[in-house]
C-alpha cells in the first residue's frame, strides 16, 4: 500500500507531438515545450505540461483504456468547485475521436501533496487539519438514499450493498485468506461486539471523494491553501468513509500528527457539516475503512507490501475498538 511502483494500470506513454494535437482541441495557439510524467498514482497517467512564452503550466491527465471513471471525475470537479479549491478543467474529451483514451486538460497547481508537506515541514499544522475537515464536510453536503456508484450526473446508477454486510463477507472470503488467522478471528469477534457502532454506517449517505488520501490533497506553494484532486473514485458512501481513508495508518501521520490533529480536523468538519459525526467517530471510521482495506486484497496474489500494511492497520483498529488507544 502506497508503493508508487505498484499500479492498477500501466503508464500510458505519449509524445509531445500527440500531446500538442490534444491541446489544439482546447487552444490551437498554445505551443508545448515539455512533458513531464508524474510517477505517482495507480490508475491514470499524468503529465505536467510546459508551454512556450508562459510560466503557466497545465496537467494532462490520460485515463486507462475503457475510460475508467473519467466522466464521473469531470462532473465531480464541477460539483466540488463550489465548496473547495480544485484545479480548473479546460477540456474534457472522452469521444475518442482525437485520441483512443479519455483525457482532461486542467490547471497544474504549484504545490506539494499533504504527505510531502508533512514530511518536509516535520509537522501537521492545526490550521491545515481544520481546513481539510471543514472542506470535506462541505463536499459531503450532497445526500443520497443509499450507498452506490455514480453516473456522469452524480446520481446513483447502481446500489451497493451496505458496508455492514461486507466485514464478514471479506474476512470469510478471499481477503481473509491473505491475513493472519488470529487477526482475522479477533476481527470477526470484534465486529460481533460492535454491532451498534456498525449501524451508524447505514444511516447517512453522502457524495464522497472515494480516494481521500493525503496524496490527493495539495498544499499550495503560495499561501498553504488546501486543494482536493483526483475524484475518479467518487461515490455515495457513509459520511465516515472518506474520514477513515484519510486517517488510515501512515508512519508520517503518526510521527508528526497528534491529538490536536484529530481534534482540529473533526472540529472543522462538525462546524461545517450538514450531518455531524458522533463522538465515537474514530471507531466508526476505522470500521468503515476496514472494508476499504480488505477490498484491496480481494484477489489472488495481492502485493505482499499491501497485505503487510493492511495487517498492521487492522491490528491497530482492533486496539482502537478495545479502547487500548485513545485520541
Amino acid at each position: 500500500m502506497g508503493n508508487k511502483d505498484v499500479r492498477l494500470y500501466e503508464h500510458i506513454t505519449i509524445d509531445k507531438k500527440t500531446a500538442q494535437k490534444l491541446f489544439s482541441q482546447y487552444d490551437n495557439k498554445i505551443e508545448l515545450t515539455n512533458l513531464t510524467l508524474i510517477p505517482e498514482g495507480m490508475s491514470t497517467s499524468n503529465y505536467i505540461v510546459d508551454i512556450k512564452n508562459s510560466s503557466k503550466k497545465y496537467l494532462l491527465k490520460i485515463y486507462p483504456e475503457g475510460g475508467g471513471n473519467s466522466a464521473i471525475e469531470a462532473a465531480s470537479y464541477s460539483y466540488a468547485k463550489q465548496y473547495v479549491n480544485v484545479p480548473n478543467i479546460h477540456l474534457f474529451d472522452n469521444s475518442k475521436k482525437i485520441y483512443n483514451n479519455p483525457y482532461v486538460i486542467m490547471d497544474y497547481i504549484e504545490g506539494m501533496s499533504l504527505k510531502e508537506y508533512i514530511i518536509k515541514n516535520k509537522k501537521f499544522p492545526n490550521k491545515i487539519a481544520y481546513d481539510i475537515g471543514s472542506k470535506l464536510a462541505l463536499l459531503h453536503r450532497r445526500e443520497y438514499k443509499n450507498r452506490g456508484l455514480l453516473n456522469k450526473n452524480l446520481d446513483i446508477k447502481k446500489n451497493l450493498p451496505p458496508i455492514t454486510d461486507l466485514h464478514e463477507q471479506f474476512l470469510n472470503g478471499i481477503p481473509g485468506t491473505h491475513i493472519n488467522s488470529k487477526i482475522k478471528n479477533e476481527l470477526l469477534e470484534s465486529i460481533d461486539k460492535n454491532k451498534e457502532l456498525l449501524k451508524k454506517l447505514d444511516t447517512t449517505f453522502v457524495y464522497s471523494h472515494g480516494d481521500f488520501y493525503p496524496a490527493n490533497i495539495l498544499i499550495d506553494n503560495k499561501d498553504n491553501s488546501v486543494w482536493f484532486i483526483d475524484f475518479e473514485y467518487s461515490l455515495s458512501a457513509p459520511i465516515y468513509y472518506d474520514i477513515g481513508k484519510f486517517f488510515r495508518d501512515r508512519a508520517y501521520m503518526d510521527k508528526y500528527g497528534d491529538k490536536s490533529t484529530y481534534d482540529n480536523f473533526i472540529r472543522g468538519y462538525n462546524e461545517h457539516a450538514k450531518n455531524k459525526v458522533s463522538d465515537d467517530w474514530i471507531k466508526i471510521s476505522r470500521l468503515a475503512d476496514m472494508t476499504g482495506m480488505l477490498s484491496l486484497i480481494n484477489k489472488e496474489n495481492p502485493p505482499m507490501e499491501w497485505v503487510k500494511g493492511i495487517e498492521d492497520a487492522l491490528k491497530r483498529t482492533l486496539r482502537i475498538l478495545r479502547n487500548e488507544i485513545e485520541f
